[in-house]
């Protein structure tokens, strides 16, 4: 009578284990599923001032592109890979309603039609730029320092 206690005690302890063990699972990989989606939300800047910064995109290994704005409508930017610099580019840029529109007087190597125009969103309080034209990356994955450009703190 024992040893039948002695396994039922021991049944219940490894499905309440294993229990345990799953919701735990699923925990973690709904928060990832739910980090892995989150987005930005379409807003508009009052000045050029605002989102005047330095600016990452990349996969940190052979495309990292740094973008600056100023304040004043010029622009740089500089595409770096694992093999060095790859282009560079420089010229105005516009603030207009959600949007970034580039007008380039100097584009060099890779980047030479690159920088377009960028969609304007706020996430947690900071400005994000997503590239009209290259959205389905962010689309699927959401902020990522692939999928948009983000402040350089």
């Amino acid at each position: 009578m024992l040893e039948g206690t002695v396994v039922g005690a021991f049944r219940t302890a490894i499905v309440v284990h294993v229990t345990c063990w799953l919701i735990l699972l699923l925990g973690v990989c709904a928060s990832f599923a739910v980090e892995a989606t989150e987005k930005g939300k379409p807003a508009a800047p009052p000045n050029a001032k605002a989102v005047a910064g330095n600016y990452y995109r990349g996969d940190g290994t052979g495309y990292n592109i740094y973008l600056t704005l100023k304040a004043d409508g010029k622009y740089t930017a500089e595409w770096h890979g694992c093999l060095g610099k790859y282009g560079e580019a420089s010229g105005l840029w516009t603030l207009k309603d959600k949007k970034i529109a580039f007008k380039p007087s100097n584009e060099q190597g890779m980047i030479k039609g690159h920088l377009k125009t960028l969609d304007i969103l706020q996430f947690r309080g900071k400005w994000i730029f997503v590239p009209s034209d290259d959205r389905d990356f962010y689309d699927k994955y959401g902020v990522s320092r692939y999928s948009c450009f983000q402040i350089e703190e």
